[in-house]
Order: C-alpha cells, then sequence, then structure tokens
C-alpha cells in the first residue's frame, strides 16, 4: 500500500523515522576502482544503494593481490593498494553510500600454521584500511570462495586426520579474534557484511526443536530399518558433517566458531550482518520472517554464551536474493515460475524485494550472473544486460525499494494527462455525490460561502467524520487521490478504506491510509492533501474519509475540489 508522507509531531525518546533499508547490488560485474571512477555516474541512476566492488592488483613478482582469495599465505603490503584508494576516493558518490568491498576466503593455508596467518591477518587489516580509505561502508566477505578447499568444512581440511573437530573450531576461533582486532584497529566502526552465518546452520535439517525425532525429518537407511538422521544438540549440529542443502560447496560446521571469534573481538560500533544467502529463492514475506527468526533465535545456541549478548545487539539479519531465477527459462537448474497464466515474473520479483526490505534489519543485496547492471568486459558475461534480457527489471526494483517515490513519478504523470484530459476523474460528480456521517456526532454539509462548487464543511464534534464511496474501474488498481482542505481550529485528514460489493469495510491496519495535508498553496488559506493509494486484493469499491479533528473548540476543516483518478504502472 502507497501512501503519502504525514507530519507528525516527534516524541522525546521515540525516533521521528523508521530504519531506512539498503539494498546493494553484487554479482559477475562488480567493477573495479578504476572501472567505478568511469562508472559511477551510471551506477547511481539504477535502483541501488550500494554495491560490491572488486580490488585485485599486481605484485613485483608478477602475480597478484586478490582480495576475493584473501586467504592466501603470501605476504601484502599496503602500498601495493594506494592506487585503488584513489580511484575509490575519485569515485565517491553521495548517492551510493554503500559501498562494499569484495572480500572472499579462498583459503589456501592451514589454520594451524601461524607464519600464513600473520600474513592473512595482515591482509584484512589492509582490506579494512583500503574500505576506510576509499569511502566505503565495509567489507563484503563471502565464506564460499574456494570451495575445492573450503575454509570452514572440518571433514575438508587438510589437516583432519591430525587435529579434532573441537581442536579446529578452538583455532579457527582464535584466528577470526586476531582478523577482527586487526580490522577493527584501521576501521572500527564498519560494516562486516558476510553472505551468510550462522542463519544457515540453524536452517539445518539436522538442527531441529529439542522436541525429539518427531521433528527429525531427514533419514537414513540402516538396512533394516528407517533411523533419524543428525544430531540433537547444538554442539552436534556444529561437527554434523552433512551438508546444508542450500549452500553449495559442502558443510559449513566451522563457520560458528569463525563468528564466535569475530565476537571475541568486535568493538562497539562496528556490525556484523549475516547475509543469509539461503533466501536466493525466497518470495513470500513470511519466510523472510522466518530466516530472520533463524538469525536472532534459532543460531543463538551456536554462540557462546560470553557474546551472546553482542551478538544480539551487533548482528544483523540480511536477505539475498538471486536474481536470474527470475529471467532464466524452463527447465533451467533455477527457475521461478508464474504463479498463474501470463503473469510477469518482474511482479514476483518486485514483491520479494519489498519483502525482504521490510523484513531485514537494514541490507538485502541482489546477486546476479551472466548478465550485467553497467558495462563492464568480463569473459563470463553474456553482451545482454539485465534490463535487455528482461525489460522492466529496473522499475520493478525501483518500486520495491522505494514505492513512494516510484509512486510520486507515477502521480506526476498520472496528473499530466489529467491536465491534458485524457484521465476521467472518477470524483467527476462531487457536487451531486451523497456524503453520510460516519462519526457519532457533528455536522457535514456543502458551504456555498467557500466561493467553490461542492466544498464540504466539518464542524461541531471533538472527530467529524463523513463518507463517501466509488467504485473502482478495476481490481487491484493504483489511484492518485488529490483534495484542498482549509483548516480553521481543526486538523483536517483523509483516510481512504475499501470494501467489497456492500459488505463491511477491510479492517486490516494496511488498508486504512490517512493522507495528511503537506502544503499550503501560496498566499491562500487552502492547503492540499495528495497521494497514491492501491486497491487491497478482493475489493471493488474505494470509501474515502473526509475527517475534521478539533484542536480547538468550535474547530471546522473544509474539504473542496475532489480527484481521484487511475494511475498507470
Amino acid at each position: 500500500m502507497l501512501a503519502g508522507n504525514a507530519v507528525w509531531a516527534v516524541q522525546p525518546g521515540i525516533p521521528d523515522r523508521f530504519p531506512e533499508k539498503k539494498l546493494i547490488a553484487a554479482g559477475w560485474d562488480s567493477p573495479t576502482p578504476e572501472e567505478l571512477v568511469g562508472l559511477r555516474e551510471t551506477i547511481e541512476k539504477l535502483p541501488f544503494d550500494g554495491i560490491r566492488i572488486s580490488v585485485s592488483v599486481p605484485t613485483p613478482d608478477g602475480k597478484s593481490a586478490d582480495f576475493y582469495r584473501i586467504m592466501t599465505p603470501e605476504k601484502w603490503e599496503k602500498a601495493w593498494f594506494q592506487e585503488a584508494v584513489q580511484n575509490l576516493q575519485k569515485a565517491k558518490s553521495e548517492r551510493l553510500t554503500e559501498n562494499f568491498l569484495s572480500v572472499g576466503a579462498g583459503l589456501e593455508a592451514d589454520w594451524f600454521d601461524d607464519a600464513a596467518w600473520q600474513n592473512i591477518t595482515e591482509h584484512f587489516r589492509i582490506a579494512a584500511w583500503v574500505a576506510r580509505e576509499g569511502g566505503l561502508r565495509g567489507i563484503m566477505f563471502n565464506p564460499e570462495v574456494g570451495v575445492r578447499q573450503p575454509a570452514f568444512s572440518y571433514n575438508r581440511q587438510v589437516h583432519a586426520d591430525k587435529y579434532s573437530f573441537a581442536e579446529y573450531a578452538a583455532k579457527i576461533r582464535q584466528r577470526a579474534a586476531e582478523l577482527m582486532k586487526a580490522m577493527a584497529e584501521e576501521y572500527p566502526d564498519m560494516v562486516f557484511f558476510s553472505m551468510f552465518l550462522n542463519g544457515g546452520q540453524a536452517y539445518s535439517s539436522f538442527y531441529q526443536h529439542p522436541a525429539g525425532d518427531a521433528a527429525v525429518h531427514h533419514w537414513y537407511w540402516t538396512g533394516g530399518a528407517l533411523v533419524p538422521s543428525g544430531p540433537k544438540t547444538p554442539a552436534q549440529v556444529q561437527e554434523q558433517l552433512a551438508p546444508l542443502e542450500m549452500i553449495e560447496g559442502g558443510s559449513y560446521n566451522l563457520l560458528p566458531a569463525f563468528l564466535n571469534g569475530l565476537l571475541d573481538a568486535v568493538p562497539p560500533g562496528m556490525v556484523i550482518v549475516d547475509g543469509l544467502e539461503q533466501t536466493y529463492t525466497t518470495t513470500a514475506r513470511e519466510r523472510f520472517v522466518y530466516w530472520a527468526h533463524n538469525v536472532h533465535t534459532m543460531a543463538l545456541p551456536l554462540v557462546a554464551p560470553e557474546n551472546r549478548r553482542k551478538y544480539r545487539s551487533q548482528v544483523e539479519a540480511g536477505f539475498g536474493i538471486y536474481l536470474n531465477p527470475y529471467i532464466n527459462p524452463p527447465g533451467s537448474k533455477y527457475y521461478i515460475k508464474p504463479e498463474k497464466e501470463g503473469q510477469n515474473r518482474l511482479e514476483i520479483l518486485k514483491r520479494s524485494v519489498r519483502n525482504a526490505l521490510e523484513v531485514s534489519d537494514r541490507y538485502v543485496w541482489l546477486w546476479g550472473e551472466r548478465h550485467w547492471w553497467w558495462p563492464v568486459q568480463r569473459k563470463r558475461l553474456n553482451p545482454e544486460s539485465f534490463e535487455e534480457i528482461a525489460p522492466g527489471i529496473t522499475k520493478a526494483i525501483e518500486l520495491a525499494r522505494n514505492p513512494a517515490r516510484e509512486a510520486g513519478r507515477m502521480y506526476q504523470k498520472a496528473e499530466r494527462r489529467l491536465k491534458a484530459s485524457s484521465l476521467e476523474n472518477l470524483f467527476s460528480d462531487a457536487a451531486g455525490r451523497q456524503w453520510h456521517l460516519a462519526s457519532t456526532g457533528g455536522t457535514v454539509n456543502t458551504d456555498p460561502s467557500a466561493g467553490q462548487e461542492g466544498v464540504l464543511r466539518l464542524s461541531g464534534a471533538p472527530e467529524v467524520i463523513a463518507q463517501t464511496e466509488l467504485s473502482l474501474q478495476r481490481k487491484r488498481g493504483i489511484y492518485a487521490i488529490r483534495v484542498r482542505v482549509r483548516e480553521e481550529g481543526a486538523a483536517a485528514s483523509i483516510r481512504v478504506r475499501w470494501r467489497k460489493d456492500d459488505g463491511p469495510l477491510l479492517h486490516r491496519l494496511a488498508n486504512a491510509i490517512r493522507l495528511m495535508p503537506e502544503k499550503r498553496e501560496e498566499g491562500s488559506e487552502w492547503g492540499v492533501v495528495e497521494g497514491i493509494v492501491a486497491a487491497p486484493p478482493g475489493s471493488n469499491k474505494m470509501v474515502i474519509q473526509v475527517i475534521a479533528r478539533e484542536e480547538q473548540p468550535g474547530g471546522t476543516a473544509w474539504f473542496g475540489d475532489f480527484e481521484v483518478f487511475p494511475v498507470e504502472l
């Protein structure tokens, strides 16, 4: 549901705005700092608050120092990255406030190699320095990079035959604390954004409510009987060797140890994001709520007790959305099919992004492969952009990300058409329209003295409500509303509600939108109430309520020049 912004009194101790949600673009087209200098203006026109940026620099021996393979044993020098920092500074954008440095595990050293980890710790320090000096929000870490030698799978460690799971977990926790300490010294208030963390472990089919076997829905055949699979305790969950089915690359049973180490040393001003790659194909709002619950509650037993307070206050739930299933052809490995015949799958994507933004603590990130948002040269990229392969995808994402801004654009377009007489005002019969008193007191009547035909005058009670109905032209349409108001000792507002046929009003809170006057016409006592509303499913009548709430005894409000017209998406 979309509406204009109301102006409300700020109450002490209560925030005067909702937390801002942020949409991040990541994928195979992630630009380098040098590319970003030339692409910044192009990217600023897209519906993203930030992007993932790739940094790989040449080394004196002819190799490369690549942050996407950060867990390599070679020694790096900060000076090698100076040019990258300078380009990031050149490309700094007031519009793109949530840019992240792309960092991947790419493990090429054993966790017990002290010399190697001294260098790797310095790699993370340099990454945090690049992020801070380059004006980035922080680091976007991908634990999945390096699936040939997974960093966080015990059974794939090179010395798994020598060290126990508990020994590896303790060592990884130690290393993670060292990494965090180094990063915090460079950038103590950054965002450490991991594409997934404990929320995926909590998803595991082997971690169920400890009610017993009835809660476990994975089984294996012993040759004579079906036996419930998997462990029942958090410690056993962490050590289980079975893969988490929704992440490629095998088990991540050492990832909780890594997060515990990060929490051991995280400074108070830093935020850690569990990016929940597991939501790649999630669309329903309740499923995003489920995944957020996994991060905030179900994953808590995998956190060391001494770190749980920090986990609750400094770990946020974000959501990943995979774009390709919405544009892939039928039969593809990843494919989201239309929910009904003839449906544009971008409608599902729009709903998915909107639901994710509403439920997330702050961040939603879009992962795209094979196609691109901005022109970069990559061997893996096809010639077609996302917009070329799926026309309308940019607008769908923009509408999901910022419905108020997109609604404003739609309103202006409809207003131009209305002035050109190419749209019918559904309220063209205002003078003869019947208004009914919907409050327990007060009066509503037309006021010829107002100098306009069909002006309503509401007064005579602390709150006076009058209403009328419009039959809708189409199901689930979007409509622009504009009404001129005058206030004299009373606060005027418009409330839009809905019903089906002659049934009761739809009483869900989201189906009652109140619009307040936000601007007054220059040199006039009259102001304007305007906004965009969307008819909910199942409704075919719009109920318009005009409201006058006394601010002084005898307060009165006038309403006139009603306009209601359909808006085209």
